[in-house]
């Protein structure tokens, strides 16, 4: 699991602030998650989906990450937990 931790950690920093700019940089991404997925599993048949190995290994998809990171940036910033001007935004 330690591919799954560094995969983990290096993917999700800042990822609220630079939420893949575009659809490009974000199927990058996903291509990087499925590609963690068959090495942690093993598993590099063309036949088996990474979509389900994802979905085995109980690894929530970057998209959703992403989602749940930006609505926890707003709620921090919305109540004064971070240091982000609401003033500016």
């Amino acid at each position: 699991m330690v591919v799954a931790y560094f995969f983990d950690h290096h993917v999700a920093y800042a990822s609220a602030v630079w939420d893949p700019y575009t659809a490009r940089d974000s199927n990058k991404l996903d291509k990087v998650q499925r590609r963690a997925a068959r090495f942690v599993r093993r598993d590099y048949r063309r036949s088996t989906s990474a979509s389900q190995l994802i979905l085995e290994l109980g690894w929530q998809s970057l998209a959703e990450r992403r989602k749940t990171s930006r609505l926890t940036l707003l709620y921090k910033a919305i109540n004064g937990l971070v240091a982000i001007p609401m003033d500016e935004l």
